[in-house]
């Protein structure tokens, strides 16, 4: 094999890609492969990594409504240098808005809930706000942040499958990210959330549509311990809606019974 050749294999970002999919398929997780969707701000075809997908059943004996997806956005970087955040307090307001849930018509009870403020943006104190790497030439950081986030929009924009959505990035390559506090502090760690902004063209009014987006970059290390608490919150919002849909069948059947009551009361 060509020197060159062996070198671009090893260090290529795809070993960590492979690695990450047969991860997730032992956890029983739907996995695609380098998926492409429609770049709006640069009119081309992208490709995210992996979008992994499981289907949770609410009540087993109701129709496909009652079930929801849970969607992960995954870019894979395998980073050659140190990349640097610099952190910002974590806004909860924002980050809950960056909790995406869609077609729940309950969002706002889900999002008020005991049990949902333990999610892990809103546990936090502080997110990336800043970035910079050594030799990023071709934008690896850039696109780690942002790859996910596109990714998301485009099918939560354009096939609005009732769930919960996540963006991102496992890495490799590098012990973990530096994080530069408001003091100038630098410390390691493997797995921290990116905090930003996002505009795009939202296509069904072709108009610009700005929301907030937490991306998780986690350490393939890390991915154990951070599955296991994406499991966690998929139970908290199964359980939401199975309580929900329990509560709304009540009712309508009490609902019935006052109105056949009701019924028998008039005809006697």
């Amino acid at each position: 094999m060509d020197p060159k050749l062996e070198e671009k294999i090893k260090n290529s970002g795809n070993n960590l890609v492979m690695r990450v999919v047969g991860f997730l398929e032992k956890l029983n997780w739907t996995v695609d492969l380098s998926t492409y969707y429609y770049d709006d701000t640069t009119e081309k075809p992208r490709e995210i990594d992996i979008i992994a997908s499981k289907h949770v059943k609410i009540i087993e004996d109701r129709d496909h409504l009652d079930s929801f997806k849970v969607n992960l956005f995954i870019e894979c970087k395998h980073f050659l240098n140190d990349v640097a955040f610099w952190l910002h307090d974590n806004d909860k307001g924002k980050a809950l808005s960056a909790i995406k849930l869609v077609n729940m018509h309950t969002e706002g009870e889900i999002k008020k809930s005991s049990d949902f403020q333990q999610h892990h943006y809103l546990t936090v104190s502080y997110v990336g706000k800043l970035s910079d790497a050594l030799k990023d030439d071709e934008n690896s950081v850039f696109n780690a942040i942002t790859q996910p986030v596109k990714s998301l929009i485009f099918f939560k924009e354009n096939n609005p499958v009732r769930g919960i959505y996540y963006p991102i990035t496992i890495y490799s390559g590098i012990s973990g990210i530096q994080l530069i506090d408001k003091q100038g502090k630098v410390t390691s760690q493997e797995a921290v959330i990116y905090g930003l902004y996002y505009s795009y063209r939202f296509r069904q009014e072709q108009q610009i549509k700005t929301e907030y987006f937490c991306v998780d970059f986690v350490h393939e290390n890390r991915m154990s311990d951070f599955f296991k608490r994406i499991d966690g919150e998929v139970s908290i919002l199964e359980n939401h809606l199975r309580n929900s849909a329990i509560d709304a069948t009540i009712a309508s059947q009490a609902r019935v019974m006052r109105n056949n009551q009701n019924f028998r009361n008039s005809n006697r």
